[in-house]
C-alpha cells in the first residue's frame, strides 16, 4: 500500500500504530480528527474486520525483530512466519534504537529491548537475549557476555579473558550457552520462553564459524565447538532455537484455543 491523501501520509505506517490501537480500545473509543480518517479508510477496504478475525485466530498482523543480525533474524523468521503477517528486522522497519542492557536477567534485558520496540513501532516486537555461563566462574561471563572484556571488546578479546581466567581450571570446563525471547504483542500479552545448549570449553580456539565464544565451545554429543560444526546443524540445537521451538509452541498452543 503505497503513499495516499497526499504525499506525506503512509498509509503502511499508519496501519502498523493505528490498527493495533484500534482492535485493542475498540472502534467507538475516542481518536483524533485525523485517525477517524484514517480508520474509516482501513474499515473501508475491510482491513480492521480481516485483522480482527486473524487476531481471534492467533495470526498477528506485523512482527518486529528488536535485532539488526541478519542471521538470527532469519532464524526468527522460518519460525514465527506461520503467527504473523510481516515479519520485520529493525532496518527493515525503518526503525533505529540503542537500548541499555542493564537488567539483571537474560529475561530483563530480552524484555526491555521488545517494550522498546512495541512502544516505537505500535507492533508486536520479540527480542532475545543470551550469553554463555561457565560453572566454573559462577556463571560468568553471563549477561554480561558481549562485553566481558570491557564495552566495545571484539570476540577475540573476550575469549582471550575467558580462557585466561579458566587457566587453573580443570577440565571438562563445563559451560552452557543460555537464550532468553519475550514477546510483546500490541493488546499487552505478553509470551517469553528460555532456551539453554549444555558443553564445556576447550583451551583453545577450533574453528571460526560463528561469533562470540563459538570457537571455544563444544555443545554436548559433539567433538566439534560451534565454530566448526556448520550453521544449519548448530540453528538445530542451539539456545537461540531451542528458545524459539519453546516460544513457537506457546503460540500454537494460544492459536489452538482461539480456533
Amino acid at each position: 500500500m503505497g503513499q495516499q491523501r497526499g504525499s506525506s501520509y503512509d498509509f503502511r505506517a499508519g496501519r502498523a500504530q493505528l490498527v493495533p490501537t484500534a482492535l485493542k480500545r475498540g472502534y467507538g473509543a475516542a481518536f483524533a480528527r485525523r485517525e477517524r480518517g484514517e480508520l474509516a479508510f482501513f474499515q473501508g477496504h475491510g482491513i480492521l474486520e480481516r485483522e480482527k478475525t486473524q487476531e481471534k485466530e492467533g495470526i498477528h498482523t506485523r512482527l518486529i525483530i528488536a535485532s539488526g543480525n541478519a542471521h538470527k533474524v532469519r532464524e526468527i523468521k522460518q519460525i514465527a512466519a506461520p503467527f504473523f503477517n510481516e515479519i520485520l528486522s529493525l532496518k527493515e522497519a525503518g526503525l533505529s534504537l540503542d537500548v541499555k542492557e542493564d537488567g539483571q536477567s537474560f529475561y530483563e534485558n530480552a524484555k526491555k529491548k521488545a517494550a522498546a520496540v512495541a512502544a516505537l513501532s505500535g507492533c508486536a516486537a520479540l527480542a532475545d537475549d543470551s550469553g554463555l555461563c561457565v560453572d566454573a566462574l559462577g556463571g560468568a561471563p553471563g549477561i554480561f557476555s558481549a562485553r566481558f572484556a570491557g564495552e566495545g571488546a571484539s570476540d577475540g578479546d573476550n575469549n582471550a579473558l575467558l580462557l585466561k581466567r579458566l587457566q587453573n581450571s580443570p577440565a571438562p570446563r563445563a559451560a552452557r550457552y543460555a537464550c532468553a525471547i519475550v514477546l510483546l504483542l500490541p493488546d499487552g500479552g505478553e509470551s517469553s520462553a528460555y532456551g539453554e545448549c549444555a558443553g564445556h570449553i576447550l583451551e583453545a580456539p577450533q574453528g571460526s564459524g560463528g561469533f562470540g565464544y563459538d570457537p571455544l565451545f563444544v555443545p554436548e554429543g559433539f567433538s566439534l565447538s560451534f565454530g566448526q560444526i556448520p550453521a544449519e546443524e548448530k540453528n538445530q540445537i542451539s539456545h537461540r532455537a531451542k528458545a524459539l521451538r519453546a516460544l513457537a509452541a506457546q503460540l500454537g498452543a494460544q492459536k489452538g484455543e482461539k480456533a
